[in-house]
């Protein structure tokens, strides 16, 4: 009998001392998944890249290791929950959203290292190429070793904004990461002269570069080298792209294209400028500007500091007059002549063709 009314005692107190640790920790009801194991109506404590998870569950305190950490859902941020099930429906655009609306206190900072990894992959499912880039250099500036989060995966195609909007991310981002980290921008950012633009609409121009800002050149790059016969050039470079000038020199457009789409991948990143502005060229001599104004504009952004650019740049100009888009001509030969490359002899041209737009 002594031994019922004892084991009921503790019982009671069991019952209390779990109501009073509820009670005690405001009755969240944060869910994780663990291990495997899922965790409902748990408070998680903190995230800590060393130590882990700490978390509290039907009154014990527990410890996991983060590599084991699938997902989490905490009860005060509530787009955490709606988030995962936008993803779980495929609505990754949504979730993506709703994990952006999430401002950690400074209680508990460690909430980024926790949605950041979903905010990469559920831009890069929603097609936001540059937005994904953005939440990658955030996760890579947090310098956590643990969960492994990859760089969102190249498009093939992508629309000029997004692609410049990821660059100048990446080149950002050289700064802001620490060292152990920055061999992992610089492989994407090399990536991106892979990617093709997306032609703009036939009613939408070129965008206009941001005047004398220049890209920031990543530490340990040399200059890109100028035309063929720079001395610098590698001679492998030289071989692949001679044949596409001789093709340009005797007007062979489209045997030059052909030339130039088999060779792309081959050269080095010296060798870029001249290739682009060789493109360029070729298309515009088979009559294609608004494709010869992209490969020139790929030479203005990416390379904004070779000797290729202030021509690039009077050339994407002209274009845009003989589009019949004054405006832009004239934004773009404004740039030419009055910022980035003033002391150029293209600036020159630049000031007499807005000379004669203004007439």
């Amino acid at each position: 009998m002594n031994r019922r009314r004892t084991g009921r005692t503790i019982g009671r107190w069991l019952v209390a001392g779990m109501l009073l640790a509820a009670a005690a920790s405001g009755a969240r009801a944060d869910r994780l998944e663990v291990g495997n194991i899922p965790y409902d109506k748990a408070v998680v404590i903190s995230v800590d890249p060393v130590q882990g998870v700490a978390f509290r569950y039907l009154g014990r305190s527990l410890t996991r290791p983060l590599a084991e950490l699938a997902w989490m859902e905490l009860d005060r941020y509530p787009q955490m929950a709606q988030a995962r099930a936008a993803e779980k429906d495929g609505k990754f655009r949504q979730a993506a959203e709703l994990l952006e609306q999430i401002q950690p206190t400074d209680l508990d900072p460690w909430v980024w290292g926790v949605i950041l990894p979903p905010l990469v992959r559920d831009w890069d499912r929603a097609g936001r190429f540059d937005k994904s880039v953005d939440a990658w250099v955030r996760w890579l500036k947090l310098d956590w070793p643990t969960p492994k989060v990859d760089p969102p995966a190249r498009p093939a195609t992508i629309d000029a904004g997004q692609l410049k909007a990821a660059i100048d991310r990446l080149a950002a981002g050289l700064k802001e990461v620490p060292e152990s980290r920055q061999a992992a921008v610089r492989s994407l950012l090399a990536e991106m002269g892979k990617i093709e633009t997306a032609p703009p609409p036939a009613d939408s121009p070129v965008p206009v570069p941001p005047a004398a800002q220049p890209l920031p050149a990543t530490p340990g790059d040399t200059p890109p080298a100028g035309d063929l016969d720079d001395p610098d050039l590698p001679q492998a470079d030289r071989v692949l792209l001679s044949p596409i000038r001789k093709a340009l020199v005797g007007k062979d457009f489209s045997g030059g294209l052909r030339l130039a789409r088999g060779v792309s991948r081959r050269l080095s990143a010296k060798a870029l400028p001249a290739f682009c502005t060789l493109v360029g060229e070729l298309y515009a001599g088979a009559g294609d500007d608004r494709r010869a104004g992209l490969a020139y504009m790929r030479v203005v952004v990416y390379f904004p500091q070779s000797p290729q650019a202030p021509q690039a740049m009077l050339e994407t100009a002209r274009i845009h007059e003989r589009l019949n888009r004054p405006d832009v001509a004239r934004a773009l030969y404004r740039v030419l002549a009055e910022q980035r490359y003033r002391q150029t002899p293209q600036a020159a041209a630049a000031r007499a063709a807005l000379a004669r737009l203004e007439q």
